[in-house]
């Protein structure tokens, strides 16, 4: 099958690279560890990242100050915040347990009745499975407390230096779709387990090119300014992570930590302008996990479009809108929520030049207004209600953009094109501006638009429809890149369309026919049947075709 939208260079390109920089460009996540273990630990956080360079922080979700930095964290989703999995409570007088209760992982705990306070107690106490279920159990807690997580670390390192840890930590990692602090090949090799990062690049999670630990030899608190100067001054290009405790001065970390002083300091620093012209003197670039995040998802969900034929993908027609109005954010996350591969959305623009998500040329079906569309201003079709069975909701005419930033890293865009020519620039460059050119297909019902559209913009991948065997013939010995074509039924067979389906994946709708069966699921059902080379399939039923599928085993 073709590969393409970045998917074979993948293997040829840098990380920098395939994140949109240079590869000589120097890229800089610096995370606070400890994040919710005290109040003072969060107060540095939110000032390191709302007046300092600290662009990134991991949350201790077992920890009672959790909750205060949790709901910072959910109240502001574009920092950049991920898990700090955690199985040891290692302070003398303030402690910890786990989330999941004691009964079910009795070997996370000590005789005082809370976490192991060392990496090596854990190890001889506990096991491996104890360290799954405890460490989807944090997950789980900081995802449903809306902090949008974007990568896991490990508290001590506690999943990371032992093999049989680290495969759990590589698990949890795949389950919950994160990026995840990897240590350095050096450090791997000294664990006897150097394949990790070629294990990890073969599933799919994204890890930094570079990450400090070796490095920490001989840094203490009375050299916190040197040390990370010349870290600093001799930074690798590529993308790398570095990490501190930082912690506001107080009675309070004073008592629990005896490295208080050096987390102070480094609080200090990270907010100085010493270390903001450090920064800009070496050219580095501050990022945080979150590019890291778009990166790894948008890759899964390409590598499962362009590198699994056998697959069936799920199409959902105007988004799933069994219960929402069609074409609206709600239908769309509905979609997302079901597991759905691609929604099919139609893009029209307003009298002063914005691209919307409306399948008529007029509001009138859809919403609690009239007109058309392109007479009228965004701001005009902004207060429109869009309605469902008639009746007025309180969803609204989403925009282009909405979509596109909703859809990136979670599901593919079927775009159904329906406005002038002249604006197809504008879609692109919108396409291109959101990094989205490998989650959106842009349809066409004239194949021989093709080399203009790839001339325009010839990252973006095209379906084109065919309407008889010649069609495809023609569209296939052009010298593109066509990943998926969508076909008519009426021309489907399936000897003649053999010798296409190792080449193109093959789109056909059930709209109308399949759909409109009494029972959809049997329609459906039918469809399979009579169209078996089929691997993309559009719908109004969604839920329902993702039943039948893996009551297929087609998914």
């Amino acid at each position: 099958m073709a590969i393409i939208g970045g998917v074979a260079a993948t293997d040829a390109q840098t990380l920098a690279e395939r994140l949109g920089y240079k590869k000589t460009d120097k890229l800089l996540i610096i995370n606070n560890d400890d994040a919710g273990m005290c109040h003072a630990a969060n107060m540095a956080t939110i000032r390191g990242m709302e007046e300092g360079l600290l662009s990134s922080a991991t949350i201790m979700m077992p920890c009672p100050w959790s909750t205060e930095m949790v709901r910072y964290a959910a109240k502001n989703p574009d920092m950049g915040f991920g898990v700090h999995l955690t199985l040891t409570s290692e302070w003398e007088n303030y402690r910890w347990g786990t989330i999941v209760s004691r009964d079910k992982i009795p070997g996370l705990y000590d005789g005082e009745g809370y976490m192991w306070k060392s990496v090596q107690e854990v190890y001889r106490a506990s096991t491996p499975q104890e360290a799954l279920v405890e460490g989807r159990a944090q997950i789980r807690k900081a995802l449903e407390n809306g902090v949008p997580a974007t990568h896991i670390d490990s508290h001590m390192g506690t999943y990371q230096y032992s093999p049989e840890y680290m495969n759990i930590y590589i698990r949890l990692a795949e389950e919950f779709d994160l990026p995840l602090r990897m240590p350095s090949q050096e450090t791997l090799n000294a664990m006897g387990a150097p394949h990790f990062r070629e294990e990890c690049t073969r599933r799919g999670l994204v890890f930094t090119d570079n990450f400090i630990h070796e490095e920490f030899e001989g840094y203490d608190t009375g050299n916190v300014e040197q040390f990370w100067t010349d870290y600093i001054s001799n930074l690798k290009p590529g993308v790398t992570e570095i990490y501190v405790h930082a912690a506001e001065e107080s009675a309070e970390i004073r008592a629990i930590s005896g490295t208080a002083e050096r987390r102070i300091k480094e609080l200090a620093f990270l907010t100085g302008e010493k270390f903001r012209k450090l920064i800009e003197d070496e050219g580095i670039k501050i990022i945080s996990y979150r590019p890291l995040l778009e990166l790894q998802r948008q890759e899964r969900i390409a590598r499962k479009f362009h590198t699994k034929p056998y697959r069936v993908m799920v199409a959902a027609h105007r988004g799933a809108h069994q219960d929402y109005p069609e074409n609206s954010m709600a239908a769309f996350r509905e979609a997302i929520r079901l597991g759905v591969d691609i929604i099919e959305a139609d893009v029209r623009f307003t009298r002063d030049g914005v691209a919307i998500i409306m399948h008529d040329r007029t509001v009138d079906r859809t919403t609690d207004g009239t007109g058309e569309v392109s007479g009228m201003t965004f701001e005009e079709i902004s207060r429109l209600r869009l309605t469902r069975n008639g009746a007025a909701t309180e969803e609204r005419v989403p925009s282009f953009r909405e979509l596109l930033d909703l859809a990136k890293g979670e599901i593919m865009v079927d775009l159904d094109y329906k406005a002038d020519a002249r604006f197809v620039p504008v879609v692109c460059e919108a396409i291109v501006k959101a990094g989205m050119e490998s989650q959106v297909l842009f349809f066409t019902y004239d194949y021989r638009q093709i080399p203009a559209l790839k001339r325009l913009a010839p990252t973006i991948p095209v379906m084109p429809r065919a309407y008889s065997r010649r069609d495809m013939d023609k569209i296939l010995s052009m010298d593109e890149n066509i990943p998926v074509i969508h076909i008519d039924k009426s021309f489907y067979d399936n000897l003649s369309l053999e010798k296409y389906s190792g080449l193109t994946r093959i789109w056909a709708n059930a709209l109308g026919e399949y759909d409109s069966y009494e029972d959809p699921k049997e329609g459906l059902r039918q469809m399979l049947r009579d169209m078996p080379l089929v691997n993309v399939i559009q719908t109004d039923r969604p839920a329902e075709l993702i039943e039948v599928l893996n009551e297929s085993n087609c998914l």
